[in-house]
């Protein structure tokens, strides 16, 4: 059975601001995700903010905030830090996209947590990404490393987001919760002690 997540709240939310969440680790490559945000504002006329969310690992946030200033988007990149689900859950509520420019992920929870409140996610293409990505049918897979076309990818998915794909991204996080998965292992176990 594939690990489980806890949905972020009930509703879906609808708000325009990008989040990330997750450590910030140096393989999250926090630093392409805020030049690929940048690139969303300053060329495509993107409104949202972006919350980063996640506790400081092998980089800190003095120095992303460095780079969001070097991109001229100090005033859009809001570094929370470490936060509780209460946080987490507060947050969400303004966003409508997940944003993660990570060259490996073991899953992908943070990104299922969020796509529990119909987030749109726009990630970069690793291994994990590419195969929730391909299942779900819901956002996008794209290179960070080629920061403009990574943002003119993102930007043509942004005009196209419409409520059905929220509902859907919901449905496919949801199929991940602890109570479905515990569900299913009761089922298995009911099915081979026959």
């Amino acid at each position: 059975f594939p690990n489980a997540i806890e949905p972020l709240g009930d509703e879906i939310s609808q708000g325009n601001d990008f989040i990330y969440i997750g450590r910030m680790a140096a393989h999250k490559n926090i630093d392409r995700m805020i030049e690929v945000y940048a690139e969303l504002k300053h060329r495509h006329g993107v409104a949202g903010l972006l919350h980063v969310v996640g506790p400081e690992w092998d980089i800190s946030i003095e120095d992303m905030k460095t780079i969001a200033r070097k991109c001229k988007v100090e005033d859009s990149v809001i570094f929370h830090g470490p936060a509780t689900r209460e946080d987490m859950q507060e947050i969400s509520r303004k966003c409508g996209y997940f944003l993660s420019a990570s060259s490996f992920e073991g899953f992908g929870m943070s990104m299922l947590e969020v796509m529990s409140v119909g987030l749109i996610p726009f990630v970069h293409d690793n291994e994990s990404f590419r195969e929730l990505i391909g299942r779900s049918k819901i956002g996008l897979v794209t290179n960070f490393e080629l920061v403009e076309k990574a943002a003119r990818d993102i930007a043509i998915r942004l005009k196209g987001t419409e409520e059905e794909q929220r509902r859907k991204a919901r449905d496919f996080a949801l199929g991940f919760s602890w109570e479905k998965l515990a569900n299913d292992t009761v089922k298995a176990y009911r099915k081979f002690a026959r």
